[in-house]
């Protein structure tokens, strides 16, 4: 065999074994990105901020667990369940416990029971879950599995869920408290307009109540906030602002609006970070990023605001 044909062969040979690796190496890239984009994606869970969830409990009572991977700290705070609420998309008076069966009544689930802590705890709550994710917020480690893989109703993303997992079985027990509002200020117990006796909110915060909620970057940069008010109903902006006060955000600004009011909510401020996590807490639609006048952050209420908070 002539040289030169030894030499192709031999070339050929070479880049054979070679297109095999190269296949491998992006099917292998690609599985990356798909499990990355899909399957670890979180929603919720940041290393540099807290990740507040409600979670319905099996006796009806609800819990909000704080995880704050910058103190490495778990807070759990527990609501009775016949604690008196007013229902979020003006649904009415109802005890606490009943949220979430009229949630799934209502085909939207857990945000019923987050949208009612926001609007009468004025809690700021987005993730929601049912009882299975109880074990995120108690550390051992077969109730931390089956909040993990059990399949139960949630808005958490699976990476939200593993990474939720992971920080509960870092965090030790020095470093987990628990709140019950019924041995605070912040309820009160009494009859209830149906005769029973229960509790109604006071909204007496307490300086550890405020630390729990309290979004670092806000608080920290004591956040300047203008709230434009369209929605034609009284107490629409005060609630909102008192929402905004529990992030520890000051509101400078409260000014009523009739024009452009057909909207839901709008959104506008320089810290991307902080402007997507208030139009996520409001369920505003629009949002923008860039200076607000002297305000660090604007938000807009309309006329179909009210129908969500």
């Amino acid at each position: 065999m002539p040289a030169r044909r030894k030499k192709l062969l031999s070339r050929q040979k070479k880049r054979n074994k070679v297109l095999p690796i190269v296949l491998v190496c992006a099917l292998v890239f690609v599985l990356f990105l798909v499990l990355k984009l899909f399957v670890f994606r979180t929603k919720f869970w940041s290393n540099d901020s807290k990740l507040i969830l409600a979670i319905n409990r099996e006796d009806g009572s609800v819990l909000i667990t704080s995880f704050d991977p910058r103190l490495q700290e778990i807070a759990n705070i527990y609501i009775p369940k016949n604690t008196e609420v007013e229902v979020s998309r003006q649904l009415g008076i109802w005890k606490l416990g009943s949220v979430w069966q009229l949630g799934a009544n209502e085909k939207i689930d857990g945000k019923l029971l987050t949208g009612t802590l926001r609007h009468y705890f004025k809690f700021p709550v987005v993730a929601w879950a049912d009882s299975e994710a109880e074990g995120f917020s108690e550390g051992n480690l077969g109730k931390v599995a089956r909040a993990l893989f059990n399949p139960y109703k949630t808005n958490l993303t699976f990476g939200d869920k593993l990474s939720l997992a992971a920080f509960s079985l870092r965090v030790n027990n020095t470093k987990r408290t628990g709140i019950d509002l019924a041995e605070t200020t912040y309820l009160i117990r009494t009859n209830l307009k149906d005769g029973s006796e229960g509790y109604r909110v006071t909204r007496s915060f307490s300086q550890r109540l405020l630390s729990i909620f309290a979004d670092d970057v806000i608080s920290q940069n004591s956040y300047k906030i203008a709230i434009i008010d369209a929605s034609g109903e009284a107490n629409t902006a005060d609630d909102v602002g008192e929402l905004m006060q529990v992030l520890g955000a000051k509101v400078a600004s409260v000014t009523n609006d009739g024009e452009d009011g057909d909207i839901n909510c709008f959104v506008r401020g320089n810290d991307k970070v902080v402007v997507d996590r208030v139009a996520d807490l409001l369920s505003c639609d629009d949002w923008e990023f860039g200076k607000s006048g002297s305000f660090d952050l604007e938000i807009k209420l309309g006329t179909s605001f009210i129908k969500n908070f």
